[in-house]
């Protein structure tokens, strides 16, 4: 089964394992976390554990300081099993994004032996730095040639926005989370 926590979520107790950490655009970006949790509840049956989708972004607001999201998001990229970023199409550079990228798939790869396994990120064509998050990716992961060539089919070209573009990163970017799910459960996290 596929749970949901935002930092909104105060009294959720999670596990220590089994999380999954949706990072990736929210101001000014389409609520594309919505349509991977979507896709990812409704292939829930394909999972053999309870998995835990951290959303940071919330509907409401209600007594949740700027510092708290902050706190939240960083508790739980440093606990998450699975680094998922999502780099949206649309007016958005997302510099936090790009520093997330940047800090967080090199705590995964000083963290985790097979860390290449645990890490799903993917461009929408329409977002304006597709060429920076590669660069990105080359610095981090240059020994990496299978990985490095997976990365690259899964980022779409900047070009124009086109919805079915948008949606076809949306289903490779469920696509990745779910084959990474698979290869941790085949392999007894």
């Amino acid at each position: 089964m596929i749970y949901v926590s935002t930092p909104a979520d105060t009294n959720d107790v999670l596990p220590k394992n089994r999380l999954i950490f949706l990072a990736g655009g929210i101001s000014n970006c389409v609520d594309w976390q919505k349509e991977v949790i979507d896709g990812l509840k409704a292939r829930e049956e394909e999972f053999k554990y309870d998995w835990y989708i951290l959303n940071p972004r919330c509907d409401s607001f209600d007594g949740l300081t700027a510092a708290g999201q902050v706190k939240w998001e960083y508790e739980y990229l440093n606990t998450a099993d699975i680094f998922s970023m999502f780099f949206a199409g649309g007016e958005s550079v997302q510099p936090i994004c790009m520093y997330e990228l940047g800090r967080y798939v090199e705590v995964f790869r000083k963290k985790y032996i097979n860390w290449t396994e645990r890490l799903v990120i993917t461009c929408d064509e329409g977002y304006i730095r597709v060429d920076d998050v590669i660069l990105q990716m080359h610095c981090v992961a240059n020994d990496h040639s299978d990985f490095m060539n997976e990365l690259v089919a899964r980022i779409n070209r900047p070009l124009t926005v086109k919805v079915e573009e948008y949606e076809k990163a949306i289903q490779s970017h469920i696509d990745g989370i779910a084959g990474a799910i698979s290869y941790l459960e085949r392999n007894s996290i």
